[in-house]
């Protein structure tokens, strides 16, 4: 599936043939509002959103019970965020300023890696910059 460009499917066979279909889009609300995003900007020295939506679903009867987000960027320190549990959508918030940033705003890799479980038990992953999922980015701006 793919929504705007920004979504990736991984499906993994499960027992008795039920699949997940793992895909997830990222928003930036100061900047994209509900549109998809490749890129979250940190330019605020309150903190600035980055939100990171599940797109996933089953493909059978089993319901989507657990979603697992491990994400991480670099601004001269690696910075590591996860959420787990029941709710599809994570957000994280950073402010601007760290070494790595520019008054131009400097882009850095933003690594994220989603994992989906159905009520069976069977697990897929998808991360961004594999499969049809474009690379994601955070670009860091000097307050």
């Amino acid at each position: 599936m793919t929504i705007g460009g920004q979504t990736v499917t991984v499906n993994q066979s499960a027992g008795g043939g039920a699949t997940i279909s793992v895909s997830f889009r990222m928003r930036d609300p100061a900047v994209s509002g509900a549109s998809p995003a490749t890129e979250c900007r940190i330019t605020s020295g309150t903190g600035s959103t980055c939100v990171l939506e599940s797109t996933s679903f089953p493909l059978g009867t089993n319901g989507l019970v657990k979603f697992d987000w491990a994400v991480q960027f670099t601004d001269g320190d690696v910075r590591t965020f996860s959420q787990s549990g029941g709710n599809s959508a994570f957000s994280f918030a950073w402010t601007c300023g760290g070494p790595q940033s520019t008054t131009e705003g400097a882009s850095q890799p933003l690594s994220v890696t989603l994992t989906v479980t159905d009520s069976n038990g069977a697990t897929a992953s998808a991360s961004a910059g594999s499969g049809n999922q474009p690379p994601l980015f955070v670009r860091l701006f000097k307050c």
